[in-house]
């Protein structure tokens, strides 16, 4: 409960902070134990508790009056994502949409009716991009490299 208070308040912080935005981005990345290998600890949600803390954050989103966006490679591999996924979240990809199982499951995710700002970290992913519903994919984020 402390936490959740916390993550709830940091939310209400942010809109206030950013001038009401039209969006708040919550992460949702980094859930898996290949994204902490150095650490000699590490907490992540896994499975169903991941589901209904992205549902339960979403909604102290929806609190404000902003949208969530979120990363969603976590959920590459859960089975049920698409049956239970809110559909009301924008979703991002960090993995590159030109491999072809990642474009797949972005695809499905997309079709599904879920809204979508694909990730682009090269010319192959924008070509990726082209195969997607133009109505569902909301705008790119784009690597940029100095």
């Amino acid at each position: 409960k402390p936490y959740d208070a916390l993550v709830r308040d940091l939310i209400r912080d942010a809109h206030t902070i950013f001038a009401s935005p039209k969006f708040i981005h919550i992460g949702f990345s980094d859930e898996g134990r290949s994204q902490h290998p150095q650490g000699s600890y590490a907490v992540m949600r896994q499975g169903d508790l991941w589901m209904r803390y992205l549902a339960r954050t979403s909604s102290w989103v929806k609190e404000t009056g902003a949208r969530t966006w979120a990363w969603f490679d976590y959920s590459w591999g859960m089975k049920d994502f698409l049956q239970d996924c809110p559909r009301d979240i924008v979703y991002s990809n960090f993995k590159r949409l030109s491999d072809k199982r990642i474009f797949n499951r972005f695809s499905q995710v997309v079709k599904a009716g879920c809204d979508a700002v694909p990730f682009l970290h090269a010319d192959s992913d924008a070509d990726a991009l082209a195969k997607l519903s133009e109505k569902r994919v909301l705008g790119i984020m784009k690597e940029v490299t100095a």
